[in-house]
């Protein structure tokens, strides 16, 4: 389900960035964290995407994620940004996990409040809810913030994997390949954008 979001969004972008004459510079970063994180990728391009698709299909990674780190890690990472880019105006941090992890809710708060630009804390929580991330989001709430909190129960992961849901058809890597050719037409087609 994780990939399966984080390959929606780098389809969005790769939809974002074939559209002719876009005024936004449209950047994804993303990270895997386990118990200890990966390297930071940055999606600027088409091709950018691609190479990310890829990667999740072939790739597989799980467990044990150190939710605390890797949300500090992620404030890091806009800071640096931030230093980097003073065009850069705001920052959204989705969080996916099945949150079965102990954090301290008041520690990230008091980072996110420290950082210079607003930064959204999203939270979709996956399988057996964790209290944590549950309580975070209300914590943010409580301080005024814009929250998105969604949880999907395993259950529902079930329902939703043999095909038995409104969203839609199960997702099964096997019954259809995807089409490379396609997406490798689009990225040629694709106008490069300038850093």
């Amino acid at each position: 389900m994780r990939d399966g979001v984080l390959i929606g969004e780098l389809s969005a972008l790769v939809e974002r960035l074939s559209r002719p004459g876009g005024r936004v510079r449209q950047l994804l970063y993303y990270r895997f964290f386990h118990t200890s994180s990966e390297p930071t990728r940055r999606v600027k391009s088409i091709e950018d995407a691609l190479l990310a698709i890829d990667d999740l299909v072939m790739h597989e990674r799980s467990g044990g994620t150190d939710i605390e780190g890797a949300i500090l890690d992620a404030f890091k990472s806009i800071e640096r940004a931030r230093g980097d880019d003073i065009e850069l105006s705001s920052a959204q941090i989705v969080l996916v996990s099945d949150g079965e992890a102990v954090f301290d809710t008041e520690a990230i708060l008091d980072v996110r409040g420290q950082l210079g630009i607003p930064t959204r804390l999203s939270i979709l929580a996956l399988g057996n809810e964790g209290t944590g991330l549950r309580e975070l989001a209300v914590a943010q709430e409580n301080k005024g913030a814009r929250v998105f909190y969604h949880h999907v129960s395993d259950d529902e992961l079930a329902v939703w994997e043999h095909g038995k849901s409104a969203l839609g058809p199960a997702f099964e890597p096997t019954s259809a390949p995807l089409d490379w050719a396609a997406l490798d037409s689009l990225a040629e087609t694709a106008t490069p954008l300038d850093d």
